[in-house]
């Protein structure tokens, strides 16, 4: 008896120590570590570029009714197209171009509208309200006689659908398919009918 008393003294000894040092030591900041020259650290917070020198504009699909468009023009290309076209460049005003894709036939470049963007501006998002469409872009600049000088041509996406798939998964199929299926194989009029013969047991 004695000796479990003892036994026991020492265990809520050590708990209360160990719980007395936890408390009473602050918590030391982890330290960044340091950066040697030459190489950098993860998480240095290191800014994202804002141009790469690259004339190019990027089409994302954002969901079925939505599109994400970004671009840069190089300095270099706004003055050879300011130089090439003088007082109409600066006349014009800077728009996006949408097309519509044709499955069937490729680009259909009778299907379009425009949406003018603020000058300076290097995104936007649009607005189609199509899904399981296809589209591209065109940047360029809408001149003052109404024509469309195209820039810079964007990748191909195609929206989403925003309805449910008509297309099962053997492996997955709902529980209304496979009430359908058990129905067509006689298994649920085999299955009622052993229920039947257990209760008349």
């Amino acid at each position: 008896m004695i000796e479990t008393i003892i036994f026991a003294g020492i265990i809520i000894a050590i708990i209360a120590v160990a719980t007395f040092r936890f408390y009473s030591n602050p918590k030391q900041p982890l330290k960044k570590p340091e950066k040697q020259s030459g190489e950098a650290v993860p998480g240095d917070d290191e800014p994202l570029l804002e141009r790469y020198d690259k004339d190019q504009i990027v089409l994302m699909v954002r969901d079925p009714e939505w599109l994400y468009a970004y671009w840069e023009i190089t300095a270099t290309k706004q003055k050879q197209l300011s130089q090439q076209l003088g007082n109409l460049w600066q006349s014009s005003s800077p728009a996006l171009r949408i097309y519509e894709v044709n499955q069937n036939n490729g680009h259909n470049n009778e299907i379009f509208f425009d949406i003018k963007v603020n000058e300076g501006t290097r995104n936007w998002y649009i607005h189609v309200g199509k899904p399981n469409q296809s589209f591209f872009i065109d940047l360029g600049r809408l001149l003052s006689d109404g024509s469309f000088l195209p820039i810079l041509r964007s990748n191909l996406v195609t929206t989403p659908s925003n309805s449910f798939s008509q297309e099962i998964d053997p492996q997955w199929p709902p529980v209304e398919a496979i009430w359908a299926m058990l129905r067509e194989q006689d298994y649920l009029d085999e299955f009622y009918g052993s229920l039947e013969s257990a209760k008349e047991r």
